[in-house]
């Protein structure tokens, strides 16, 4: 199973409809990062003690259905490295749908629980303060990403 963190939906994310913003979802993906680094005994996403820093070098998100203001959600993350890249995937799903009156007058449904609102993806590296990639992996992030492995495909 991918490593997830469950949250609602807060209104400063949303626009005047209550629907998320587009903006918010690389956000969203941002947390659950955070999370996994967290979760994973890594704490920060940059190591300034070893002068390495972990630079996001590409991003996407696909959007499937729309996210509202105080849906809970569940942000699932799941990391691959490949070479010097650090490949993250994510997918959001609403789990219990906001009772707020906006979202009942979208006009399409969303489907049964859970909903997958949103696939996408950040690729990072392990760079110095130079900016030089870093190519020798850190003892203690080589063990964790052995430990991982793709688990889920999201449509």
């Amino acid at each position: 199973m991918a490593f997830s963190i469950t949250r609602r939906v807060h209104y400063y994310e949303t626009d005047a409809m209550a629907v998320v913003h587009h903006s918010n979802h690389l956000k969203m993906f941002e947390e659950a990062r955070v999370a996994w680094f967290r979760k994973s005994g890594l704490a920060k996403v940059t190591w300034e003690d070893e002068a390495m820093y972990f630079p996001l070098v590409k991003s996407n998100v696909e959007y499937k259905k729309p996210i509202f203001f105080d849906d809970q959600i569940e942000i699932r993350l799941q990391v691959k490295q490949q070479g010097v890249k650090f490949i993250f995937e994510y997918a959001i799903y609403v789990v219990e749908e906001s009772q707020d009156l906006r979202s009942k007058a979208f006009p399409q449904p969303r489907g049964e629980l859970p909903i997958l609102c949103a696939t996408g993806g950040t690729i990072h590296v392990l760079v110095d303060q130079n900016f030089n990639v870093n190519r020798s992996n850190q003892p203690k992030l080589k063990s964790i990403m052995e430990k991982e492995s793709w688990t889920e495909t999201w449509p």
